[in-house]
């Protein structure tokens, strides 16, 4: 490891294009939320090299994001009237609280919400899946080969999340770091396990987002969350979950210590 900082802003721009997305229904790994494996258009976007990290966080607390309501959407701000909570779970213990740690034990709603303090949104499941797994089709970040102790932080190996920048084997093909393990991802996806067949069917495979309402008007519940890449506890048994291609469904408000996010935004008009 160097002794120079990281620079935990960096983000690597994507070109709008096509990619492969999810599993083929014949893979016996895949879950339904990952079939079919269907070829998606991307507009162009940035994405974070690195999940928020404690440091980057602090400046929406100094900024008192969490009482700006013009940060945070409707359904957020309810939930954080209600809950009542005034910074992620990292900062609340020393072992996680370091500057070049990531943010974690936080909710969607925190998450989203200071994505828009820096201007920035949280990255779609497509986005995010495209940035991990490059063109080539690739299971993992790094290539095929099942995730190791040097490749990702996952089955409790360190038990907490590690510093940003410890696993440069184990980039996505674009050197984002730590799209497998470390912390889960928060993206702005509606969980529903058959919205990429709806996808394929419908022809909507261009910049594919479900959103609260599109998930409503398909008679789906508008609640659950997607979360990707696995975290810093993603048990060996359950490899799957560390993979490219697997969303997750969460409650919105969960906020466990594998909880993190990065953030993305769209280029040109």
């Amino acid at each position: 490891m160097s002794g120079e900082a990281i620079d935990d802003t960096a983000e690597v721009e994507v070109p709008a294009g096509s990619f492969l997305m999810g599993r083929s229904s014949s893979d016996l790994f895949a879950s339904p939320a990952e079939q079919p494996q269907r070829e998606v258009t991307l507009s162009a976007f940035a994405i974070d090299v690195h999940p928020v990290t404690n440091r980057r966080f602090r400046a929406f607390l100094d900024a008192r994001g969490y009482e700006d309501s013009q940060l945070w959407s409707r359904e957020g701000w309810q939930w954080l009237q209600r809950e009542r909570v005034d910074m992620p779970r990292s900062f609340e213990h020393h072992e996680l609280a370091r500057d070049d740690q990531p943010a974690c034990g936080l909710s969607y709603f925190e998450a989203e919400a200071c994505a828009r303090f820096f201007e920035r949104r949280l990255p779609t499941s497509a986005e995010w899946e495209r940035a991990a797994r490059g063109t080539d089709g690739r299971p993992f970040p790094w290539g095929d080969a099942f995730p190791r102790r040097d490749l990702c932080n996952f089955a409790g190996q360190v038990g907490r999340p590690s510093p940003i920048g410890r696993y440069p084997a184990g980039v996505s093909p674009l050197g984002l770091h730590d799209c497998a393990g470390n912390v889960n991802n928060w993206v702005a996806d509606v969980f529903w396990e058959g919205f990429g067949a709806w996808c394929l069917a419908a022809g909507r495979l261009v910049d594919p987002l479900l959103t609260p309402e599109l998930a409503q008007e398909l008679g789906q519940d508008p609640t659950p969350r997607v979360d990707r890449g696995g975290g810093f506890l993603t048990a060996l048994s359950e490899l799957e979950v560390l993979s490219t291609t697997r969303p997750l469904s969460w409650n919105p408000g969960a906020r466990h210590l594998w909880n993190g996010f990065r953030t993305a935004a769209s280029i040109g008009p």
